[in-house]
């Protein structure tokens, strides 16, 4: 069971899905007009984020920061900053 305080930063996606799972999260702005995204669909969207790096061959390699691989990202203020 989710505790209503997260202890830890990777604990908030998924207590706030457990607490509020249609309460839109993020929102972005589609086409001019604002659009929210739910904390499940950022879950859904991260998980594709992540397997997509997996299949790109960059993974964590343990704990060691000189062996895991990196990303750059140079982009507008968006959802997709909270996914990665």
């Amino acid at each position: 069971m989710l505790s209503s305080q997260p202890k830890r930063l990777f604990d908030l996606l998924e207590n706030y899905a457990a607490q509020y799972p249609a309460k839109p999260m993020l929102h972005d702005k589609v086409q001019g007009k604002w659009t929210g995204r739910t904390a499940p669909e950022i879950m859904q969207m991260a998980k594709q984020m992540a397997a997509s790096f997996i299949r790109l061959g960059l993974e964590a390699n343990g704990f060691d920061p000189e062996k895991q691989g990196k990303v750059g990202i140079i982009s507008n203020n968006r959802t997709e900053w909270v996914i990665t």
